[in-house]
């Protein structure tokens, strides 16, 4: 599902990044485009909610099984229950920028998705939560060398 908003407008990291660099082409900024990580955020959003909200199952269950006897487990005519799934979504995301090498640092967009699952039976409620990380730019911007290096470990 998100695999196919990613493909759909053929989302690259340089449509979510943009770089800025000085006189002589060397990189001096890099920042996100938070109009384009809003608007794909709204897009998986979109399509997360329109595949997962308020569904209803059907089932049969043997009447065994709602004794909660084990040895009743399976047996029995079937009952039939109408499970109710509700669930919220969201979207978030995380910018982060880490030393990669002496002269390179690595920025990253994560967008996590997170969908909080509700089910409701006759006799009860479980819930669960689903959560996945989609990585959406990643660069490695190269600078110069130093000439000299220090490195202090405490």
């Amino acid at each position: 599902m998100i695999a196919s908003v990613m493909t759909q407008d053929n989302y690259a990291g340089e449509h979510f990044v943009h770089f800025e660099k000085n006189e002589d082409g060397v990189i001096t900024a890099v920042s996100a485009d938070m109009g384009r990580i809003n608007a794909l955020s709204a897009d998986i959003l979109e399509k997360v909610v329109g595949n997962s909200d308020h569904r209803t199952l059907r089932v049969i269950i043997p009447a065994g099984n709602l004794s909660g006897i084990s040895l009743l487990m399976g047996r029995g005519p079937g009952v039939p229950v109408e499970i109710l799934m509700l669930t919220s979504s969201r979207v978030g995301f995380d910018n982060s920028i880490v030393t990669a090498g002496i002269n390179q640092t690595k920025h990253q967009i994560l967008l996590t998705v997170t969908v909080d699952i509700d089910v409701l039976v006759p006799w009860g409620t479980e819930s669960a939560q689903v959560k996945t990380q989609v990585l959406i730019a990643d660069t490695i911007v190269v600078g110069q060398v130093p000439e000299t290096y220090v490195s202090y470990e405490s």
